[in-house]
């Protein structure tokens, strides 16, 4: 049952830092959107000097906002394994997160009960000796 109690905190853990990365992404996209509106608004360099300064922000601009959208990707796929980890855990815990320390506690109270198992019975074989045809064997003594 400390396990449990270990699991929780774990999940608390997890689901603050989930919260903080989350918050992170969006200023870090709101930071780069400013950047870029920045980058685009400078007035039209007049020398080949500045042209080339211009051309090299707008390129690292758009270099970090590929490297954002990977981040979202990686992160999109760690949220998507807490949101099922969290979601199992849910089934062993009560309503306010705390575990759920009675036994068979993991099971809906409305769901129905389970069937028995039914009887061992010989089944039908679809392997390749289930298809062969049955074959009279016939041994001639030797001469």
């Amino acid at each position: 049952m400390d396990h449990l109690w270990s699991i929780m905190e774990q999940v608390n853990l997890v689901t603050n830092i989930h919260k903080a990365y989350e918050q992170k992404i969006v200023y870090i996209e709101t930071l780069i959107m400013k950047l870029e509106d920045e980058v685009l608004n400078t007035p039209a360099p007049s020398t080949g000097e500045e042209e080339d300064e211009a051309t090299s922000r707008q390129f690292q601009v758009r270099q970090k906002l590929t490297d954002l959208e990977m981040q979202k990707e990686v992160f999109n796929t760690w949220a998507t394994r807490y949101k099922k980890l969290k979601a199992m855990y849910e089934k062993h815990s009560n309503a306010d997160g705390t575990p759920n320390m009675e036994p068979g506690a993991g099971r809906d109270p409305t769901a129905e009960p389970r069937r028995a198992r039914s009887p061992a019975r010989d089944k039908p074989r679809n392997d390749a000796k289930g298809l062969k045809h049955p074959v009279l064997d016939v041994k001639m003594p030797a001469l």
